[in-house]
């Protein structure tokens, strides 16, 4: 659903790709596409008011599928924890977005790593949804998280949507980006 989306604008702004990794390989030989490319990727769903949701309730409807009614009973979930429990009301959890919805989180943060990946070898820029402002915490284990602000913009700025690779891990499980 969201990969289809992505490519429908791709050929709305002229750019000929039949699946992910063709609008990847684009983006790798031509970076003036950035502005195109911010837009399938990030714009079109800043501009839909929680995308997410829309996702959810198209692939729930698809696949027939429904949560189970809320109820005023709290849900436990186990934490590792020194009290181990901790108790949330289904509504609290992430925002009252199902885990639907939260997977079709991961689903276009992913396209949109296949997509970067394939420019570290040419022009080293990444579509990103906004830069990092330099704000950082140390987690639990002592590694950095970097704070970035949502952003909703709808309309492409390369000093906020276009960094630079500066290290790719591994992994692959992680690009980092130019701080600004």
């Amino acid at each position: 659903m969201i990969e289809q989306d992505i490519l429908l604008d791709a050929q709305k702004l002229g750019i000929a790709s039949r699946n992910i990794d063709d609008l990847a390989f684009v983006w790798s030989k031509d970076e003036s596409l950035a502005k195109n490319i911010w837009h399938c990727c990030i714009g079109q769903f800043n501009e839909m008011k929680q995308w997410e949701i829309h996702y959810q309730n198209k692939a729930m409807q698809e696949l027939k599928l429904e949560y189970l009614k809320e109820s005023d009973e709290p849900l436990v979930a186990k934490q590792k924890k020194k009290d181990r429990t901790v108790v949330q009301k289904k509504s609290d959890m992430r925002g009252g977005k199902g885990c639907i919805a939260k997977l079709a989180t991961l689903v276009k943060r992913d396209i949109l790593r296949v997509i970067n990946k394939a420019a570290k070898d040419t022009h080293k820029k990444l579509i990103v949804p906004k830069k990092r402002m330099g704000a950082t915490k140390l987690t639990d284990s002592g590694s950095k998280v970097y704070a970035r602000a949502k952003s909703k913009q709808v309309e492409f700025d390369a000093a906020v949507h276009l960094g630079e690779v500066i290290e790719i891990m591994d992994n692959d499980s992680e690009v980092r980006e130019l701080e600004t």
